[in-house]
């Protein structure tokens, strides 16, 4: 049987509201993390919420009434559990 831990008292914590292609979520935002792109490390806007959010890049994200385009959507390790959206402007 596979351990399936419930993220919704994590992200109710230290998420905020926000709108990801279309759906109301709870995500954390984070205005410039660190990514590798490629072989490239660069300073960006994210979002991470839990994988189950369907989002694909081209999506449209609003936080914090600003509109971002999905650049990147990277699905963390180990478990996938986590999803990490790599944002840009406009």
């Amino acid at each position: 049987m596979a351990f399936a831990e419930d993220l919704a008292p994590f992200f109710a914590d230290f998420g905020e509201a926000c709108t990801v292609a279309g759906q109301a979520v709870t995500a954390i935002f984070s205005a410039g993390s660190e990514i590798a792109v490629g072989e490239v490390l660069t300073a960006a806007p994210t979002l991470e919420l839990p994988a189950s959010v369907s989002v694909s890049e081209g999506a449209s994200v609003v936080v914090r009434g600003i509109t971002y385009t999905v650049r990147q959507v990277v699905d963390q390790a180990p478990d996938g559990a986590l999803r990490l959206l790599v944002r840009t402007r406009g």
